[in-house]
């Protein structure tokens, strides 16, 4: 695998954009609580903290990773086309860092990124004037596939996919629990539902009698 240099980059409004890459097929929710698509298709990875400081390596490969790396909380894979000549990972507002640390694997049009993320729970929503959040973005040629959770272990992951979960409308004819993401019914919700189901099925008897 080749490794670019790790750098640093500063975040702001909990993001960090894949600059000169198109999402395929574009995302229409979240990704494992960690990469979202924005209009026109470009792809922005979901930080802990609010403003400050991460840190971000980069490797590029010729053929998908064996295994999956440990030691990383949240984990996703989407897939990219380069619409320019060096793909970065930086903040909205940060200069673009060096372009040894290019995301997109040379001469590959199509490629897929795996997103590697931990520490997100560290400073969640504050300002962070040091690095404790790290990313790791590994890439390689490959033509476009849906988008895939590999992990999504940290508390900001698992509440933006209960907040996203909430916010999707239910199809007609699917069950709540078939959801993407959804949320585990507690014991005290299932039992109100249980007895709300009985009472419709009591008023139902009692009509047709």
């Amino acid at each position: 695998m080749s490794l670019g240099m790790d750098y640093v980059t500063r975040v702001d409004e909990r993001s960090i954009d894949l600059r000169g890459a198109a999402a395929q097929p574009h995302p229409v929710d979240m990704v494992g609580g960690l990469v979202a698509g924005l209009a026109g298709g470009q792809l922005r990875i979901v930080t802990g903290i609010a403003m400050g400081l991460v840190t971000i390596a980069v490797g590029q490969r010729g053929a998908p990773p064996a295994a999956v790396a440990g030691g990383w909380e949240d984990v996703v894979e989407v897939s990219c086309r380069a619409v320019e000549d060096v793909v970065v990972a930086a903040g909205p507002y940060a200069d673009a860092p060096d372009l040894r640390c290019a995301v997109n694997p040379p001469g590959a049009g199509w490629f897929r990124v795996r997103v590697h993320a931990r520490g997100r729970d560290l400073g969640y929503d504050l300002v962070a004037t040091e690095p404790r959040e790290e990313y790791l973005l590994v890439t390689w040629p490959a033509q476009p596939e849906p988008p895939a959770v590999l992990s999504a272990a940290s508390g900001v992951a698992q509440q933006l996919e209960a907040s996203q979960a909430r916010r999707r409308p239910v199809a007609a004819g699917e069950p709540a629990a078939a959801r993407e993401g959804h949320l585990r019914e507690s014991t005290v919700d299932a039992q109100r539902r249980a007895e709300a189901v009985a009472n419709l099925l009591r008023v139902d008897r009692q009509q047709r009698d």
